[in-house]
């Protein structure tokens, strides 16, 4: 969800907090609300799924596809390896779970939101990854001149 999709659910729901009769209930009263980007996502699609040529929007090389019995199958040595002797085979990050968050659409359906406070997204799920993704790039790339401007003034000296 974009930032401000989710202030503006917040904003949505305070003002459903009032009650313009006496003796009435405010309507968001007591109640939660998903505030969501409006769609289903997959885990996988957010974090590498969406590729343009051989990189994820994350700039990453999305990860080898291979069958999920074989990823489960070099997980599960995985972790049985480093509770033994506490060394990672394969990548630190493949493990049982985070194969089987691969697998799974997480979707939190906002029509009661709409409906009783008059939510909906401002921007649609995938302009407001790409916002994000432009501003994450933009911040690695300064780092990077950061970086750089530092080596050379460390050369100098």
């Amino acid at each position: 969800i974009a930032v401000h999709s989710a202030v503006h659910g917040h904003l949505c729901a305070a003002k459903h907090l009032s009650s313009s009769q006496r003796n009435e209930t405010p309507i968001a009263a007591g109640k939660t609300y998903n505030i969501t980007g409006g769609r289903p996502v997959m885990y996988k699609e957010f974090f590498g799924g969406l590729c343009t040529g051989s990189e994820s929007f994350w700039g990453h090389r999305p990860p080898k596809k291979i069958p999920v019995w074989l990823a489960s199958l070099l997980a599960s040595i995985n972790e049985i390896v480093y509770n033994r002797i506490g060394y990672v085979p394969f990548a630190p990050s493949l493990t049982k779970l985070s194969v089987d968050l691969t697998q799974r659409t997480y979707w939190f359906n906002n029509s009661l939101a709409a409906k009783e406070i008059g939510y909906s997204p401002l921007k649609p799920w995938r302009s407001a990854v790409d916002d994000v993704v432009t501003e994450y790039r933009r911040r690695q790339s300064s780092e990077e001149v950061v970086e750089r401007q530092n080596e050379e003034s460390d050369a100098i000296a």
